[in-house]
């Protein structure tokens, strides 16, 4: 059974995407609650990773941005452009970004200002994007299921070209980067359990 989730009223339709998940021995609450608590520093290479996708714009003598060692990553999601579209507490929220991510320079996101924004947003040289973080009870009492979920859907078919050259050469970044964070959302929710 197809569970109905908020990602599906953002971005139904998308030609990039990719799914994780991971099992966790706590409640559903905890979890949520270390979704929004887990720094960067607790993401292994995260910092790394980041350093070698803001080196274009470095080499260019342009500032890049610089995560800091205690926000929590969602809150850096956020100042870096990502903007909250929905939440239900405890149970999924789902944040989006318009921009370029393709360039190696001038690749930050549009500086959106509301949810209608963002689903009205239709610029055929930009791709958007949506990323959740859902929770739910798990098969085992006490155990949660996380997911996350990254989709991209660009319009015009050059930017999906463009995209489509950068997707294939950052996914298994991207994909190790939520693996990571799944795991140190694990850790972090599993030692403040029971």
């Amino acid at each position: 059974m197809k569970m109905n989730m908020m990602i599906d009223r953002y971005m139904p339709d998308y030609q990039f995407g990719e799914r994780h998940e991971i099992v966790i021995h706590a409640e559903q609450e905890i979890v949520y609650r270390a979704i929004r608590e887990v720094t960067a520093t607790e993401i292994p290479l995260l910092r790394l990773l980041f350093a070698i996708r803001t080196l274009p714009s470095l080499l260019m003598g342009k500032r890049g941005k610089v995560l800091a060692d205690t926000l929590p990553y969602v809150e850096e999601m956020e100042r870096y452009g990502f903007l909250l579209l929905e939440e239900e507490q405890n149970l999924e929220f789902v944040v989006g970004v318009v921009g370029k991510f393709w360039r190696p320079v001038g690749n930050l996101p549009i500086k959106l200002k509301s949810v209608v924004d963002f689903t009205k947003f239709i610029d055929s040289r930009y791709a958007r994007s949506v990323m959740n973080f859902s929770v739910q009870h798990g098969e085992l009492n006490g155990n949660t299921v996380l997911r996350t979920e990254t989709r991209v859907q660009t319009i015009g078919s050059a930017a999906k070209v463009k995209f489509a050259l950068y997707w294939a050469i950052i996914y298994p970044g991207s994909a190790y980067i939520r693996r990571m964070m799944l795991k140190a959302i694990k850790k972090r929710a599993e030692s403040n359990h029971g």
